[in-house]
Order: structure tokens, then sequence, then C-alpha cells
């Protein structure tokens, strides 16, 4: 999924229409003109520089994807797998060190191994 993510990043779509975008290409799920729609309010940590956005789409995913109990604890995993890898889940102190199209890339194939294990 990451390839599919990082070819709507170059489109210049935002992290989590991107991660939407890939998820919908590769699994044939139909997303909602409103929900891609929604996608423009979530850009740059909620432009405050908090929550990694593409992070914030795979938790959607998650929740389009399994039932309530499975989609937290995917949830959990994304989250703390990011965490551990990266220091941080914020989008400021993420673009201060690393490449977006890094973090983009490997939230993408994180979200798509915690959809189908």
């Amino acid at each position: 999924m990451d390839k599919l993510a990082l070819k709507y990043h170059n489109l210049e779509y935002n992290c989590s229409l991107c991660i939407l975008k890939a998820f919908e290409e590769k699994h044939s799920v139909p997303l909602t003109h409103q929900l891609e729609e929604s996608c423009k309010v979530m850009s740059s940590g909620f432009g405050i520089g908090v929550i990694c956005n593409a992070l914030t789409a795979g938790v959607m995913i998650f929740g389009i994807m399994h039932d309530e109990t499975l989609a937290k604890s995917a949830r959990i995993a994304l989250l703390s797998d990011t965490q551990e890898k990266y220091g941080s889940i914020n989008c400021a102190p993420l673009k201060d060190v690393y490449e977006c199209e890094d973090i983009i890339a490997y939230i993408a194939n994180k979200i798509d191994e915690l959809i189908t294990n």
C-alpha cells in the first residue's frame, strides 16, 4: 500500500487523504465524497502539529474494516509501533526529523498489515 500512498502524496494529496485513497484503490473499498472532503481539515497535525493525520486515516480505516474491539486493538498497535519507531506520533516533531514520504510509507504498510491479519 506504500507505493499507492506515495503516488497520491506526489499528486499533492494531504497525508490523511493519500492513505485513504491508497486503501480505496488497493482494497476496492469505495470512499464517499463526504469522507474525502473531511480530509481537507485533517492536515499538518490538525493545523497545530499534533497527531499525524496519516495515523488518523489509519484509525478511520480500522473502523471501516473491523468491529469495534478489533479496530481499537489495531489502533493501539499502529500508534504504539509508530511511537516506538519514530519517537513520536505528532506531526511537528516527526517532520522536524523525518521526511513525510518515509512516515507515510511506513504507516501505509503498517495499516495494510493490521487490516489483513
